[in-house]
């Protein structure tokens, strides 16, 4: 089933419910999705991928994020590593943030703590924490009682685009573990 396929579904299923389009990102009414798509989207693919490239380790390496049957896996350091975490499992959602230097006061001076994007923690036995530079609305979206709020962080395992955020996001709506929270 693709991210296009699950988005219609969700949005027949739930049309009070906000969601992300599934092609690029952008937070509208579930009644709004196929005038959207229609519109916006008249060509948009309706490709069923389950594995998302990133970046980790300083965004300097390419990594990948993939669902392969009950697990979420994170391919890194060129490849040579993996880590596993299974479905279902507990989510965790929040800010990324950054400190750097005072512009002015640069050397001695204080610092300054930025928000750089946001993150979706899996944890299982492991954990998997994918970064976004663009918030995608997740509290918006998503039912409250599937995830939680975590702390602010200053890294990730791996910075994804939003769209691979949000297919992500509606994979996991498809396993059941979210659920498009009412209007």
């Amino acid at each position: 089933m693709s991210k296009l396929e699950i988005a219609r579904a969700l949005a027949s299923a739930h049309p009070g419910a906000r969601l992300p389009c599934p092609v690029c990102a952008a937070s509208l009414n579930a009644e709004n999705l196929e005038r959207h798509l229609a519109k916006v989207h008249p060509g948009a693919s309706s490709s069923s991928e389950t594995t998302w490239r990133g970046k980790g380790l300083l965004g300097l390496f390419p990594c990948t994020v993939a669902i392969d049957g009950g697990a979420v896996i994170l391919r890194y350091m060129l490849g040579l590593r993996r880590r596993v975490v299974g479905l279902p499992c507990a989510i965790e959602v929040g800010a990324m943030f950054t400190t750097r230097p005072d512009a002015i006061l640069q050397e001695h001076g204080p610092t300054v703590s930025e928000r750089t994007g946001s993150y979706l923690r899996l944890v299982g036995d492991r954990a998997i924490t994918i970064g976004c530079r663009v918030n995608t609305q997740f509290a918006e979206h998503w039912h409250g009682e599937a995830w939680t709020r975590g702390a602010r962080r200053s890294g990730c395992d791996v910075m994804v685009g939003r769209e691979a955020m949000v297919a992500l996001e509606y994979e996991l709506a498809k396993r059941g573990m979210l659920v498009p929270a009412s209007a």
